[in-house]
């Protein structure tokens, strides 16, 4: 064993570089593995953070195609007002956020952006829980009111030559809106550039009568939330007139989230 470990030792100081590169290649090696095991974790993390900040109470529903699916795929499906309106009847559930979304010619300052509209039923709380918004300046819209509330963005990163304010009136596909509030920062950049419309106006201003791209839905103090989504899925199905192997739509509570999450991971 002391002859092996001497020739060892010898063979070690005679290729120096190659014991150099490759007790480098361990370290680095290494270092990967602990830097990847932390950003994973700090991303798990994050997720976590986030769905305590919305709540365990509430679950997702969406079409089939998946949230804004392209046009045409899966036969073009869609949810409605209708299946809203079912969804509202399941015994347990508290409220319901229906929310669409539409495209349009922004233009403020002279400057001119294509950007996403949402809109979203503000007579209920339900949006403002959702996204964890609070306001910069300004209010919330209120139901059937025309106007708009904006993501921090818009006030803060010089998005159209100049920050937009509370009171400014900005132009959607050359209709004047005017802005209502700002919302505080979210970190999020897709957040910080919402443009936020009462669905009632929206479906006015975009000619879209019943279509619903996402819902949010709260479920009562106290109920089970993966009972009552249960409840959701089977009474959708026979509304839809799907079955299980059929169904068109998504249902995404936030175990299956996050357990996507740490999969991915």
């Amino acid at each position: 064993m002391r002859d092996y470990m001497l020739l060892a030792l010898k063979n070690l100081k005679r290729r120096k570089l190659r014991t150099a590169l490759a007790i480098i290649g361990i370290f680095v090696s290494v270092a990967t593995i602990f830097m990847l095991i932390s950003l994973s974790l700090g991303l798990q993390n994050a997720v976590e953070e986030q769905f305590k900040s919305l709540g365990t109470d509430k679950f997702f529903i969406q079409p089939g195609t998946g949230f804004l699916g392209p046009p045409g795929s899966v036969g073009g499906v869609i949810l409605t007002d209708e299946d809203v309106r079912v969804i509202e009847n399941v015994k347990g559930v508290r409220d319901v956020l229906p929310a669409v979304v539409g495209n349009a010619r922004v233009e403020f300052n002279d400057n001119v952006r294509y950007m996403m509209v949402w809109g979203m039923k503000t007579e209920t709380e339900l949006y403002i829980e959702m996204g964890n918004y609070k306001i910069d300046e300004g209010r919330f819209i209120r139901k059937g009111e025309s106007g708009i509330v904006l993501g921090n963005l818009h006030k803060t990163g010089n998005l159209f030559g100049r920050e937009i304010r509370s009171g400014d009136s900005l132009s959607l596909n050359e209709e004047k809106f005017k802005v209502r509030g700002i919302i505080k920062k979210i970190g999020n950049p897709d957040d910080d550039r919402l443009i936020i419309m009462d669905i009632e106006r929206f479906r006015e201003f975009f000619n879209i009568s019943e279509r619903v791209d996402w819902s949010v839905i709260q479920v009562d103090e106290g109920e089970d939330l993966i009972k009552v989504a249960g409840d959701v899925e089977e009474e959708l199905r026979k509304a839809r007139g799907v079955t299980e192997k059929t169904q068109d739509f998504n249902i995404l509570t936030p175990e299956e989230l996050l357990g996507n999450v740490y999969f991915s991971a």
